[in-house]
């Protein structure tokens, strides 16, 4: 591994997890907004620091089904502001998307966010400009290659900006329709060896 994209491109790391090659954070005074609205809002929210634990505020009924269906591990609850002054590199929000747009968590809040979703009981929440095919771009230029030389592959609403900017964007047999849809091609499942059949269509196994 010559490194790891994550929190939706918004932050890119060298192979030991620690060194950084690309930040792109939350908007403090977006951070400072949302801990105001987190003490008066029901709804949970997930706030994932760049060097440090991952925490939520609270827990309702769509966090455990969520935790159920990922079976994600246990995630600290603890007030937002604990985080006052950190650098936070992705927010999640639990509940519809109707929820989230009548508490006025973008309109009033998050101005300088924009909000991807891959499951339909929250979305991820990342710096307005962040997705995955930004922090491609900063691996390549990290490592000297070329876009000419990616293939991405993905299953979900935040993977379609990666697949449509990659050379080669697969998508996975178990992908939404939008996703197969911007794709170069589409493989099995994931759990049917899509990434390696993928690999033997394109003859690089």
């Amino acid at each position: 591994t010559d490194g790891f994209v994550t929190a939706n491109g918004s932050l890119c790391l060298e192979p030991d997890r620690k060194t950084v090659i690309y930040k792109h954070c939350i908007p403090p005074e977006d951070m400072d907004r949302l801990m105001d609205f987190s003490h008066r809002s029901e709804m949970p929210i997930v706030a994932i620091p760049a060097d440090g634990e991952i925490i939520i505020d609270k827990e309702d009924e769509n966090v455990a089904l969520v935790k159920e269906m990922l079976n994600m591990p246990t995630v600290r609850i603890a007030p937002l502001d604990i985080l006052r002054g950190k650098e936070i590199v992705q927010l999640m929000a639990f509940g519809s998307e109707e929820a989230r747009m009548r508490s006025g968590l973008f309109d009033e809040v998050l101005h300088g966010c924009e909000a991807t979703s891959w499951n339909p009981y929250f979305c991820d929440i990342v710096p307005a400009g962040s997705d995955k095919s930004v922090g491609i771009d900063m691996m390549l230029a990290h490592h000297g290659l070329k876009l000419e030389e990616t293939m991405a592959f993905g299953d979900g609403g935040n993977d379609v900006g990666m697949l449509r900017h990659a050379h080669v964007g697969v998508a996975m047999g178990n992908a939404e329709e939008a996703v197969k849809a911007v794709a170069d091609y589409v493989t099995t499942s994931v759990t049917d060896h899509g990434v390696v059949n993928a690999l033997r269509h394109f003859g690089l196994l």
